[in-house]
């Protein structure tokens, strides 16, 4: 804070983490279409919906596969912000007695997700390290998963050590609240995938 205001780190973690995807030749927000389609969990919803939309646009499968890719991710550096939302009112309800006031919460988010955002863009050169000695990066399984999962933990980890000097949460509570926090993250990122999938293909 006496260094960086919130909203200018998370715009500089931003920046820096789409400088890395670009480098990295990879996308984790803006997805591909061939990747909804086939590799999230909400597939096969994703293969109806863009059915309906090919058709009424009349255009044919790859012209739209095009048109959608280059939006989404547009779209995923545009409206990152969205991620903040949720969280700032899952953190304000899960620490009712704080005491502190609501932009606080909202601060702490941006802070939270300039974090992550940072964290995604060691994941990704990982990835790139990975895929440099032969392996699939982010397109393997495994590697995916264990880099989530490690994401998570350190999601949690972090949490856990800004939760006293925020809002002075301490003992067991503080623990809960940090698993509670990572999770909620989590399920947060896939859902701004799934909502940047929605924006897309209604918009593009």
């Amino acid at each position: 804070m006496p260094y960086v205001p919130p909203f200018q780190l998370f715009l500089v973690a931003n920046a820096f983490f789409f400088a890395m995807q670009s480098l990295t030749d990879t996308q984790i927000f803006g997805s591909t279409l061939d990747s909804h389609l086939h590799h999230q969990d909400w597939s096969p919803l994703a293969q109806s919906l863009v059915a309906e939309r090919v058709e009424t646009l009349r255009m044919d499968a790859a012209q739209y596969t095009l048109v959608f890719d280059r939006a989404a991710v547009l779209n995923a550096k545009s409206l990152i912000i969205l991620m903040v939302v949720p969280f700032t009112l899952m953190s304000w309800l899960l620490l009712p007695r704080a005491g502190r006031p609501f932009v606080a919460f909202f601060y702490f988010s941006l802070h939270l997700y300039a974090f992550l955002l940072l964290l995604f863009s060691l994941a990704l050169a990982i990835a790139a390290i990975d895929v440099r000695l032969g392996g699939a990066g982010l397109g393997s399984p495994v590697v995916d998963k264990i880099l989530s999962i490690v994401n998570l933990g350190v999601c949690g980890g972090y949490a856990f050590l800004a939760l006293k000097p925020a809002f002075g949460s301490r003992g067991i509570g503080r623990v809960v609240k940090a698993v509670a926090m990572a999770l909620a993250a989590g399920v947060i990122v896939l859902g701004y995938r799934f909502a940047i999938f929605l924006i897309t293909l209604y918009t593009a």
